[in-house]
């Protein structure tokens, strides 16, 4: 949602990884994690996806931190890790959303044309149950 000046809210992620620095020397934190939080014009894509507008971002904050590989590789384990159980669940429940609409349509299609048979059935039952009433009351 854009604010007064037409800047919507930004959020840049950048990750890289640099075996050596600027001397040549290896790194023993080779992976950069950079988080930018800023500002920039909104525009829409053919496709319905939403960029920055070039030349429109203003950076606001940014922070960034130094990670050796064993501990990325943790972070990306558990990312990854997420990432999964959440498809995983998404799919279970887009599975049983798509059986119970099948089951709806079923039933919908069972019942229609039925209205007089399924009113005939229920007056039966209420019948039974007011005679059962009866029958004990005596």
């Amino acid at each position: 949602m854009p604010d007064e000046d037409g800047l919507s809210i930004v959020t840049k992620l950048s990750i890289k990884r640099f075996d050596t620095d600027t001397k040549g020397e290896k790194r023993r934190y080779p992976w950069i994690a950079e988080i930018e939080n800023g500002r920039g014009i909104a525009v829409r894509n053919s496709n319905g996806g939403t960029y920055c507008q070039k030349n429109s971002y203003i950076c606001d904050a940014q922070v960034s931190v130094n990670v050796n590989d064993l501990d990325m590789f943790r972070l990306f384990a558990k990312t990854e890790a997420w990432i999964r159980a959440f498809e995983q669940e998404y799919a279970f429940r887009s599975y049983l959303l798509n059986l119970f609409n099948k089951l709806y349509l079923l039933i919908k299609k069972e019942i229609s044309g039925q209205t007089e048979v399924i009113i005939r059935h229920i007056d039966q039952a209420d019948e039974w149950e007011d005679d059962s009433k009866s029958r004990k009351a005596s």
